[in-house]
């Protein structure tokens, strides 16, 4: 597995945040968004909307919402009972031959909270 792109833990305001362009090298068949659950709000509803835009021609033209995740606040726990220190989803990406794809970030938060991004392939 190799990051892509981390964007480091910070406060952030409510609104949408879009990373930085991340390259994804050949041979990278799946990408994987992570958000670290630092201390979400329990507001009864979603705080977090992550969703990855795709682009197969360096940039020039983008898939929007190519994949993504909606995340609740509060702590979740997993099934050893243990909390769920980051939330993320994954989904194979075309043409992995091709060394010109690239990813980045759009994440929408409804209430300011701490968090950090990670875009991985493998």
């Amino acid at each position: 597995m190799a990051v892509l792109l981390a964007v480091n833990a910070g406060y952030y305001p409510a609104g949408t945040q879009t990373t930085p362009v991340a390259a994804i090298p050949a041979g990278i068949e799946t990408v994987r968004i992570g958000l670290s659950r630092e201390a979400w709000p329990d507001t009864g509803g979603d705080v977090v909307s992550a969703m990855i835009d795709l682009s197969l021609d360096g940039g020039a033209t983008w898939r929007t919402d190519y994949f993504g995740f909606t995340a609740a606040g509060g702590t979740f726990l997993g099934r050893s009972g243990a909390p769920v220190l980051i939330s993320w989803t994954q989904m194979p990406i075309p043409e992995s031959a091709t060394a010109n794809r690239q990813a980045r970030a759009r994440v929408t938060l409804t209430v300011p909270l701490r968090t950090a991004v990670t875009i991985e392939g493998f």
